[in-house]
């Protein structure tokens, strides 16, 4: 993302919370914290980072981030 993303650039990105996912091809598990210090540590700057519901299921959420490039 950082490669081809412009400076100042935004990016958007929503994953599934934890291992709370429907789906057998997720192989890597995140939460807030792990995401924000994955971006942070590309050296992107953090906009906003939130719960939002997953899909259609009413019991699971997903993460939803965007962050800056900052370089």
């Amino acid at each position: 993302m950082k490669r081809i993303l412009k400076k100042k650039g935004l990016v958007f990105v929503t994953v599934p919370l934890g291992g709370f996912c429907d789906c057998e091809q997720h192989i890597r598990q995140f939460d807030e914290n792990i995401l924000y210090s994955l971006f942070v540590s590309g050296e992107f700057i953090v906009k906003c980072i939130m719960r939002i519901p997953y899909l259609n299921h009413s019991r699971l959420d997903s993460i939803f981030i965007v962050a800056e490039n900052n370089k």
